[in-house]
């Protein structure tokens, strides 16, 4: 074989062994290029979740703390309100001893009282100067028991044994403050704000 062609064969086989070193080293710059492009949407993908759910837990964080100062504004508000009614109720009590209503009622409510003593207890019942004359009337009988007008008692009477065992408070401020729970959920339902 000449020279020639000898150098000509060569020249083709090194040609040929270069664009396939080439095809080859394109084939693996697109594999890596390939390969870092799914790396990389991965780890995007991944910044973006991980954004995405501290994101999402602050806003949940910030939506609770919302809806916690609502309620505590909510509640506040009715406790307000609340603390309004029973204060216009309680000043309204001093005149609601004067009521038929009342007064139709005392001689049972100082029956209850006076069970609460034995007969040999002495006891005094204190009260409001308005209602010292019907409770008079309503202990007729009961020697060991005495009327003793007090106008701090409040609105209604008190019963006391002389030795201060036993007391019973049956004054309006009294009895609304046993109540005052069934009458605030009553309250909040009819004025539609129960929750």
């Amino acid at each position: 074989m000449p020279l020639d062609q000898l150098l000509a064969a060569l020249e083709r086989a090194a040609r040929s062994t270069a664009e396939r070193l080439v095809a080859d080293a394109r084939a693996e710059a697109e594999r890596l290029t390939t390969a870092a492009d799914a790396n990389i949407a991965r780890r995007r993908a991944g910044t973006i979740e991980a954004r995405t759910r501290t994101q999402r837990a602050a806003l949940e964080q910030v939506l609770s703390d919302a809806r916690l100062s609502a309620r505590r504004e909510i509640l506040g508000a009715r406790e307000s309100l609340l603390a309004r009614l029973f204060d216009a109720a309680i000043a309204a009590l001093p005149k609601a001893i004067d009521l038929p209503s009342y007064r139709d009622a005392l001689s049972r409510r100082v029956s209850a009282a006076l069970e609460c003593i034995e007969p040999t207890d002495r006891a005094v019942i204190r009260a409001p100067q308005s209602l010292a004359v019907p409770l008079q009337a309503l202990i007729a009988g009961h020697d060991n028991v005495s009327v003793e007008p007090n106008e701090k008692v409040g609105s209604g009477f008190r019963l006391t044994t002389v030795d201060g065992v036993i007391e019973v408070d049956d004054t309006l401020e009294s009895r609304l403050r046993t109540e005052r729970p069934q009458l605030a959920r009553e309250a909040l339902r009819r004025l539609g704000l129960a929750p």
